[in-house]
């Protein structure tokens, strides 16, 4: 059950690009719950959940594998994870669209690949012992979420409803 759930229905597992495509499963549920009309409270009250899950699962897993290694690409719930801390943040700022999603999706990608500080520190800084290597595996897309959010801010900001192609 924990494997399913951090690999999220085993999408981790496809042999080529897991986190890419754990976003990509994270930017689906996140089209769903825009059409259903997901609000700010709810899409928070989500990403908690799934933050919590998500990190007890990966440390169910990790534990299993005997911490070989703190951060394998089949887990990929913390991209979803990361993507949703991304739409929860920004749409209490904003009302969020779906370009806003395909530019969540694009920037999170953007942030969790290079990792810029903080949140390469963070990776590297919990991952390097067991008891936080599952702890590290979350927060570090978290991070990625927070500053993909507060770029797509300041963006939306800076353009204030005068970008013509992207609806802000």
């Amino acid at each position: 059950m924990f494997y399913l759930i951090a690999t999220v229905g085993r999408v981790g597992n496809l042999p080529w690009m897991p986190g890419t495509f754990g976003s990509l499963a994270g930017l689906l549920f996140l089209f769903t719950l825009n059409w259903f009309g997901a609000t700010s409270v709810s899409l928070a009250i989500l990403t908690v959940l799934m933050s919590v899950i998500g990190w007890y699962a990966t440390q169910s897993v990790l534990k299993e594998q005997n911490f070989s290694d703190s951060d394998p690409s089949y887990i990929v719930i913390d991209e979803v994870a990361g993507m949703f801390t991304a739409a929860m943040v920004f749409s209490f700022y904003h009302p969020i669209t779906p370009i806003h999603l395909i530019l969540i999706f694009i920037l999170f990608r953007f942030f969790d690949i290079l990792k810029p500080w903080p949140i390469g520190w963070i990776d590297r800084r919990l991952a390097e012992q067991p008891s936080t290597a599952s702890l590290g595996v979350m927060l570090d897309d978290i991070a990625a979420g927070i500053a993909t959010a507060i770029v797509l801010l300041l963006f939306s900001f800076v353009f204030s409803g005068s970008c013509p192609f992207c609806g802000m």
